[in-house]
């Protein structure tokens, strides 16, 4: 029997519906707002779960909905919430699990993560010795009761118990994770045979952890897990996503479980295959969750009818994993011109490939109406044989680090722990209204340009005040760091609707490239240029970098990302020799997605890696010495890529680190790294104000890992989602503390 099924749909909503009833429950919470908290919940799973059925997928997916992130969802539903925040977690409410996401009082919020190789984030669970697990999941129990009304079978979703402990960490007196896994394995059992008592037929178990090459210990704690749950549990069906899990096939399909779902979309044989047993379930993931290309539906079925000659077992059609990373629908996609839109596919559109070819596996329909394959036609000449170029340069770094400070030094005059901030400040409900009123054309463009320079220059003196050392213009004129290049670089395609969610209301629009990356006009030249006019102090130019825009963008699928990653590089080069051409002496360019780009397979790392560095140093091969390079990085395991990062030799990098306690400035410390750097001071995706004591106690600590003439202090991201009030006060405080560490040189 053929199945058609989903891994999960988009929870965002198909108008950002999770959005704003998150950001209107946070502003004012009340009994009338968590009403409609919960209404908004449950027609966002309705509406899909009714999509599900009328697309004729054979389950409803159920679980796949979070209010904020699901595997801080998955941990609160068991009772796993932190200790620290002293909860009721048997019976958490909707503020516990919101508070541990977003920080209460002096109790800082849970960290944030990189998800995988994606630019989702998610929250990471505190593991402590003793810890117990006894909550119900009583929302997930809610949620299948409501999907029953819809009268179609249900399929339930959950993340595994073994990749809920990878991608968690030891706190207290707890020396290995792993000694917690028999009481969350109670948890879960629990928790599925109150599942299976509801008439649930099927639960998809994910462990994205196993496309990874697993040490034995956690093989063990897989196989440990398995045969504790297949006893308790629905027919699972454990699934893995990202990549095909080459290494770990033979052993996974050694587990007990009713089912596998592999990702078959990449870096995989169907040859690979042919050993599958006959008595489970092989769920395919054959279109493709992660891009927005529509789905060469001829070769798919061709290469599952390969693969059904070859085995004997029950097949089910699927995408490669959950939608959560693609837009909900092209239908609403008004600003794409329609030639384009015939080569996407979005996730209603994913849904409808799957159906598709499902359907065809099951009538053996002879021709598939509407299938092609995504052909080139933008191939530029000039564009290719310049990156040509480009690639064939054996070297783009400047003079050495200590060469150049020794140019930089005098020209900049700062004191000892300058201050400065990332980059962006309050994007207001004011600024985003003259942005929507100007691109409906409602506004000239000189009203425009006119009322953002305002907001520019009380941006500058808000940091007058302040008394930072070095100022940014602000950001006033992006909407995000990556859409507003992707508007303003030849080769990228800007949708109207195409939201994705980055972690609880935060969501992006990622640029689609639809051709070759060039060069049009400046990018950001006018505003850094009049930001400076109206100060003497220095100010960053803020350049979004090579890989984060390439990580945070829907590619091509027949380039490869070293190619795009020389266009776009050449195209930044040019904009950041504009910058110093025009009297800007620091130019920042953003890298906080160079972590996660990295290749779930460790054999390819060097090779994405050697990209990033060639890429970077293009683009700043073409200013002089005396121009200082800064960059960012944030939420990612520095020490995996330190070396990477020694190899960029930025002149400053600033790095999350308040966050995790200063923990991510450890690799730094351990690796002898030589140039300056500003380790974040305080959480700005919380909005806790930190105070001048605990700002003081922090960078203490950092002088304890970093000589003091290198350290510069500023928050640990960009303050775009934070309020004026929040920031008033949080950089005050900053710049206070500063002072006083200042005052105790040299015996602090």
């Amino acid at each position: 029997m053929n199945i058609a099924h989903i891994l999960g749909f988009p929870r965002v909503g198909f108008n950002r519906e999770l959005k704003f009833i998150l950001e209107s429950y946070w502003k004012n919470r009340t009994s009338e707002t968590k009403e409609m908290l919960f209404k908004t919940r449950k027609e966002i799973c309705l509406k899909a779960w009714r999509m599900q059925k009328l697309l004729r997928l054979d389950f409803l997916t159920v679980g796949d909905f979070s209010f904020y992130d699901h595997v801080l969802s998955t941990l609160c539903g068991l009772g796993g919430l932190p200790k620290r925040y002293g909860f009721n977690v048997k019976s958490p409410s909707i503020d516990n699990y919101f508070d541990a996401a977003r920080g209460i009082n002096n109790f800082k919020a849970m960290d944030l993560k990189k998800w995988f190789n994606t630019n989702y984030h998610y929250l990471v669970p505190e593991y402590t010795s003793g810890m117990e697990f006894n909550a119900e999941f009583t929302w997930l129990l809610e949620e299948i009761d409501l999907a029953k009304a819809i009268q179609h079978p249900i399929k339930v979703c959950m993340l595994g118990p073994v990749s809920l402990l990878w991608l968690g960490k030891e706190y207290g007196d707890l020396s290995n994770r792993v000694e917690v896994l028999p009481r969350l394995l109670e948890a879960y059992k629990r928790v599925l045979m109150n599942i299976k008592l509801k008439g649930v037929e099927w639960v998809q178990l994910e462990e994205p952890i196993a496309s990874f090459s697993l040490p034995a210990v956690w093989r063990i704690a897989l196989r440990t897990a398995y045969e504790q749950l297949a006893s308790c549990s629905p027919k699972i069906l454990f699934t893995s996503y990202y990549a095909f899990p080459t290494e770990m096939y033979t052993f996974i399909k050694s587990l007990p479980a009713a089912g596998f779902h592999f990702d078959i979309t990449n870096n995989v044989s169907i040859n690979q295959l042919e050993t599958y047993p006959s008595d489970k379930v092989l769920s395919v993931g054959i279109v493709n969750g992660r891009d927005v290309w529509k789905n060469d539906l001829k070769r798919s079925i061709h290469r599952i009818e390969r693969l059904r000659s070859k085995i004997r077992s029950e097949m089910w059609v699927s995408t490669s994993c959950p939608l959560l990373h693609v837009p909900c629908d092209l239908s609403t996609e008004g600003k794409v011109s329609e030639s384009l839109k015939r080569k996407l596919s979005f996730g209603v559109q994913k849904i409808q490939e799957v159906v598709t070819i499902k359907e065809h596996l099951t009538s053996q329909m002879s021709t598939i109406a509407g299938s092609s394959l995504v052909k080139e036609t933008h191939f530029n000449p000039r564009v290719g044989f310049y990156t040509e170029d480009l690639e064939s340069e054996c070297c783009f770094k400047r003079l050495n680090y200590l060469d150049r400070i020794k140019l930089q030094k005098p020209i900049s005059n700062l004191p000892i722990y300058p201050t400065t901030t990332v980059g962006s400040f309050p994007q207001t409900e004011h600024i985003r209204k003259i942005r929507s009123l100007f691109k409906k054309g409602n506004l000239s463009q000189k009203e425009y340009i006119t009322t953002l320079k305002s907001e520019v220059s009380f941006i500058i003196k808000k940091q007058a005040v302040y008394g930072l050392d070095v100022f940014v213009h602000g950001e006033v004129e992006r909407n995000d760091m990556v859409e507003y290049f992707g508007e303003l670089v030849e080769g990228f395609m800007i949708t109207e609707n195409g939201w994705i969610q980055s972690f609880g209301s935060r969501c992006t629009k990622p640029p689609i490239v639809f051709k070759d990356l060039s060069f049009i006009r400046p990018i950001t030249v006018y505003w850094s240029k009049y930001a400076q006019s109206l100060t003497n102090k220095p100010v960053k130019g803020m350049v979004t970098g090579p890989m984060t825009i390439l990580n945070w963008s829907f590619l091509r699928k027949t380039q490869t990302i070293q190619e795009l990653s020389l266009q776009i590089a050449s195209v930044l080069r040019k904009e950041v020799t504009l910058l110093e051409n025009h009297g800007t002496r620091a130019v920042q360019v953003d890298e906080p997605a160079i972590r996660e780009g990295l290749p779930l397979l460790y054999e390819n790392w060097n090779q994405y890696l050697s990209w990033s560095v060639k890429a970077f140093h293009i683009v700043s091969s073409g200013i002089s010495a005396s121009t200082q390079i800064h960059t960012h990085l944030c939420y990612s395991e520095f020490g995996e890529i330190v070396d990477t990062l020694v190899k960029l030799d930025t002149d400053v990098i600033s790095i999350e680190a308040a966050r995790s306690n200063m923990f991510l400035l450890e690799p730094f410390k351990e690796c002898g790294f030589t140039n300056e750097i500003g380790p974040g001071v305080y959480d700005i995706h919380s909005p806790m104000i930190p105070s001048v004591e605990e700002v003081l106690l922090r960078v203490k600590y950092i002088t304890t890992c970093i000589p003091k003439e290198r350290i510069w202090i500023n928050p640990d991201c960009g303050l775009k989602t934070r309020t004026w009030s929040q920031v008033d006060k949080s950089l005050a405080n900053m710049v206070k503390a500063t002072k006083v560490a200042r005052l105790q040189e040299p015996t602090i």
